[in-house]
């Protein structure tokens, strides 16, 4: 839509101009205009379309806040990762020792951030 109304005044205004061109100069040329009516004329023209153009960026504003709209709806939405009570387990109470050896992890396969770790935790620590 938004490429369509673009198109449809840049058209519009490249018609336009090229027929006050022709109709202008054909008036310049006879003497019914002087140069400054037909500048007049053009400027007056220009201030008349530049709405248009307006009217088309405040539309494509408008295109892209509705979809920014849409996205952020849809993200509220979604479930919280932790709203499903299915998710947790429960552990039950460590009351001896905790020994991790050699501990690696990796997001990605291939490249691990644990690389060997060793931790020892005693009861009471």
């Amino acid at each position: 839509m938004t490429s369509t109304l673009s198109a449809a005044s840049t058209t519009v205004l490249g018609l336009v101009s090229g027929i006050v061109m022709w109709l202008g100069g054909h008036a310049v040329l006879k003497g019914a205009w002087t140069v400054g009516d037909y500048f007049s004329y053009n400027m007056f023209l220009a201030f008349m379309i530049a709405p248009v153009f307006q009217i088309v960026n405040i539309g494509t504003q408008l295109t892209e806040a509705f979809a920014g709209l849409d996205r952020t709806t849809e993200i509220l939405s979604e479930m919280e990762e932790n709203a499903d009570p299915k998710r947790a387990g429960f552990m039950p109470p460590i009351t001896g020792r905790v020994e991790f050896e050699q501990v690696e992890f990796a997001y990605d396969e291939g490249k691990p951030v644990l690389h060997g770790i060793d931790f020892l935790a005693e009861p009471g620590r």
